[in-house]
Parts: structure tokens; C-alpha cells; sequence
């Protein structure tokens, strides 16, 4: 094979873990000292890591990158000594989105993983090995429900700090298995939960079925709204699917209007 000259790339960044390079069909990922970074075919780097860039602390380690085509996705394993958890960030390639799956049993690292004969392995430091499957959704070690969790960003429609006055919140839903669905509500930038509302498994009771879920929220008036949504166990387990989530609907005015939600100590 033919090989071009070496092209020195100034951009700043460099790759600070061996085991985050993935090679794909747009480009190259790596961990940088800031990031997960693309070095995509027309040898420009951009940050793509920026939606979890909290998950990529001094604590955590990248173990895996791979890159698995049947899913168009790639999957770096992590471990994280100050949590003591593993986890594996997962971005889509389709939709430029991340996820992260979670490893619930603590204590346990995976050391590494693979695709074999178009299958997603993952060792762990148990001795235990792993493998995706593509009709089962509960954690094998004990048959226990894993709960799918979306949280959007912070929801504002007037600015950063304008209000605007939210009536309602509808999620679309279509159901697969038995399960509940949480909805959880912060306000104005807060981490604390504003209300939270649970609808019980019998709601929606055939599979296939869709499920329209309505909210009236109890604090409508804010600057900004984030939400999140969780199916939670709930009758029979089955194989553990629950629902996917298809879509949020607001029922949303601005009202023209910044914030006076500003503490004393911090008013001149």
C-alpha cells in the first residue's frame, strides 16, 4: 500500500488515551486533555465531546472505543475511581446524539471491549463477559429491570433569563412491554425537583399501543424548564423493552418580560 506524507496538524489538542481512538468512516476519535475530539476527513478537529464533558473528569478512565457500524455507534467504556462505576458513552452517529449506559453493579470496571462476529462483547474485571442482545433489556445478574432515562437540556423560549409561563407538558410514547412512566420537573436552572408525577403501568396496557401523557404544571412561570423522563418497572417484566419515547409537546407563551427572580445578595 501507498501512503501519503506525514501531515502535521496544529490545532492544539492531542489524544491523551490510547484506548479512546476509534476509527469510523467520517473521521477518528480521541481523548484530548479537553475532550472528546473528531479528526474528520478533511483533517479538521472539532470538539464533538461537548454535550458530556461533565462525564470526563480526572477520575475517569476511557478503557474501549469502538466503533459498531450495525448500530452506527460509537461506544467508549469508561471507569469513573471516584464513583466506582462503570458506564459506557455512546454517540450516534445518525442522530449526532450521546447516551450513557450505565453499569449498575458497583465496584465492577469494565476492562475492555469488542465486536465479534457483529456482536457488541464487554469485559468486566468480575470475569465476566457480556454480549448485546437485541431482544432482552433487563441486567442478566439478577433479571432486574434497567430504567431508561431522557433528560432534556434546559427548555427557554425568551432568552436565557426572560420568562415565559409553561401550561402543560404532553410526552408521546409507544409501549413494548409492562411499565410506568416518571415524569420529573426542575425550574429556573435548578437541581432541585419543582414536581413529579408517576403514572402506573396499567395506563397503557397493549403492546404497540401508543401512550399520550398530559401534565399540568403546578409552577408555570420560569425562565427555563428541564424534564426528565423515566419508565420504571411495573406489572409483568417481560423482557424488560418498557417504551420508547417518541416525542414532547409544549403548551408554552413568552411573556415579554427578564426575570425579577434575583436574590438579594445579589441585586446592586
Amino acid at each position: 500500500a501507498l501512503f501519503s506524507a506525514p501531515i502535521k496538524i496544529t490545532d492544539g489538542v492531542g489524544c491523551t488515551e490510547f484506548r479512546s481512538v476509534c476509527q469510523t468512516s467520517f473521521g477518528v476519535f480521541f481523548l484530548s486533555r479537553s475532550g472528546i475530539q473528531l479528526l474528520g476527513r478533511d483533517l479538521v478537529v472539532s470538539y464533538i465531546g461537548g454535550p458530556i464533558e461533565d462525564r470526563i473528569t480526572a477520575t475517569l478512565t476511557i478503557s474501549s472505543a469502538v466503533d459498531v457500524d450495525a448500530r452506527q455507534e460509537v461506544r467508549f467504556t469508561t471507569w469513573d475511581s471516584a464513583l466506582s462505576k462503570s458506564s459506557i458513552l455512546v454517540f450516534d452517529y445518525r442522530s449526532k446524539t450521546w447516551s450513557i449506559d450505565e453499569l449498575y453493579t458497583s465496584g465492577v470496571r469494565i476492562y475492555s471491549a469488542c465486536i465479534s462476529n457483529g456482536r457488541y462483547y464487554v469485559m468486566r474485571s468480575d470475569q465476566v463477559i457480556l454480549v448485546e442482545s437485541d431482544t432482552e433489556y433487563l441486567d442478566t445478574s439478577t433479571d432486574a429491570w434497567v430504567p431508561m432515562t431522557v433528560e432534556t437540556g434546559e427548555i427557554h423560549v425568551n432568552q436565557i433569563q426572560g420568562m415565559q409561563r409553561i401550561w402543560e407538558v404532553y410526552c408521546l410514547t409507544k409501549r413494548h412491554t409492562s411499565h410506568g412512566l416518571t415524569l420529573t420537573f426542575y425550574n429556573d436552572y435548578s437541581t432541585t425537583a419543582s414536581q413529579t408525577e408517576t403514572f402506573a403501568h396499567g395506563v397503557v396496557t397493549t403492546a404497540g399501543t401508543v401512550g399520550q401523557f398530559g401534565v399540568t404544571l403546578a409552577e408555570q412561570e420560569c425562565q427555563s424548564l428541564r424534564i426528565k423522563i423515566e419508565d420504571v418497572e411495573g406489572g409483568t417484566l417481560g423482557t424488560g423493552k418498557g417504551c420508547t419515547l417518541t416525542g414532547i409537546t409544549l403548551c408554552v407563551g413568552s411573556e415579554g418580560k427578564i426575570t425579577k427572580r434575583v436574590h438579594t445578595d445579589q441585586r446592586k
